[in-house]
């Protein structure tokens, strides 16, 4: 993990899933609300207090450990079935590149081919052209939720991104995925200032393969972000009240997709289909 600080936020990076799991493992000390939380995930434990459903169904942090390493079968098959609907929607995949080009005008002139009488060709530009590479495409993967969503609207906050990955990668686009959260911190021991902490974990690179099981259980399961998310807001360099925070709308600049608020089925189709329609317009 790497910390960044810049004005009033503060820049949280890991490198991959596991890097993220490991956060657990070293959690820094609390005082005050946050103690009982620390506590209990340094532990292995979930709140008690709590539902399991909450959760997800998971009642220990190894299981979500667990969940991450061995993939969530049943998040990924549910997210492949909503890639596969959304295939059609697709624009090709084309990378317009500026070519070299000879005419009668343009931007330079080649005075060996006016002196051989090739004016027709004697004028050099640049023109844009399609080729058939295809362009890195990032995707922003919103993660978590405030604490009054159930697990099925956690589900559908990042699911649809995810299909996106899918259904561009099998199109023929080279997808990079990053987690996103921002959760506002306010200090109440320090005139109630506010600062933004911003997590982001890298789930994928351009040239790697989708493993979808550890997408699905990273991104989409309560369990594994009200345990190893958790764990990543309480490395906050700072005061963290019981609630750990209040989770914000991304208001950072962020390159490639990024999705609105989904939290139902039908809600993520709806945005997948905005994001497909846009990268139309734009391929057009």
């Amino acid at each position: 993990m790497r910390i960044d600080k810049k004005d009033n936020n503060q820049f949280h990076y890991y490198d991959n899933a596991c890097d993220l799991a490991s956060c657990v493992d070293n959690l820094p000390e609390r005082k005050g609300g946050a103690t009982n939380r620390r506590n209990e995930l340094a532990e292995g434990k979930v709140n008690s207090d709590t539902s399991s459903d909450w959760y997800g169904g998971l009642t220990s942090v190894q299981q979500a450990k667990d969940l991450v390493t061995k993939g969530w079968t049943e998040g990924a098959s549910r997210i492949k079935t909503l890639a596969e609907s959304l295939q059609a929607s697709i624009p090709e995949p084309t990378s317009i590149r500026r070519k070299l080009a000879w005419s009668d005008e343009g931007d330079e002139i080649d005075m060996g081919k006016v002196y051989s009488g090739q004016l027709d060709s004697c004028w050099q530009t640049t023109k844009r052209r399609s080729t058939g590479v295809a362009p890195i495409i990032k995707v922003n993967v919103p993660w978590g939720g405030h604490c009054g969503r159930d697990s099925e609207e956690l589900f559908w906050t990042a699911a649809p991104a995810l299909a996106i990955a899918d259904a561009l990668e099998t199109a023929g686009y080279r997808v990079e995925l990053e987690t996103i959260t921002e959760i506002q911190h306010r200090d109440i021991h320090n005139g109630h200032t506010e600062e933004r902490q911003i997590i982001r974990v890298c789930l994928k690179d351009a040239h790697s393969p989708i493993d979808m099981g550890t997408l699905a259980a990273l991104c989409c399961h309560s369990g594994v972000f009200r345990t190893l998310g958790f764990g990543a807001i309480l490395h906050y360099d700072g005061y963290v009240n019981s609630s750990l925070g209040t989770s914000r709308k991304p208001n950072t600049p962020l390159e490639g997709i990024t999705l609105q608020a989904t939290l139902s089925e039908q809600q993520a189709i709806d945005e997948c289909k905005r994001v497909f329609a846009s990268l139309e317009q734009q391929a057009a």
